[in-house]
């Protein structure tokens, strides 16, 4: 089995995008990092960084959507 590149570059390309999206959808990251159960601090470095796991990617999403 291959691994997709596309698929990885998706993934970082979510995660770049991931406050513009946020804020289209009028949504606080206070939301955000309170429903996930983390910190203000660790949200803030993940989103600096672009270091969210796929399973926190998940959850961002379910409250989104």
């Amino acid at each position: 089995m291959k691994v997709d590149a596309q698929i990885i570059d998706a993934f970082g390309k979510l995660q770049i995008s991931l406050p513009d999206i946020l804020r289209s959808y009028g949504i606080t990251k206070k939301f955000i990092y309170t429903n996930i159960d983390m910190s203000r601090s660790t949200f803030d470095r993940k989103i600096k960084d672009k270091t969210f796991t796929v399973t926190e990617m998940k959850r961002i999403a379910e409250l989104i959507n």
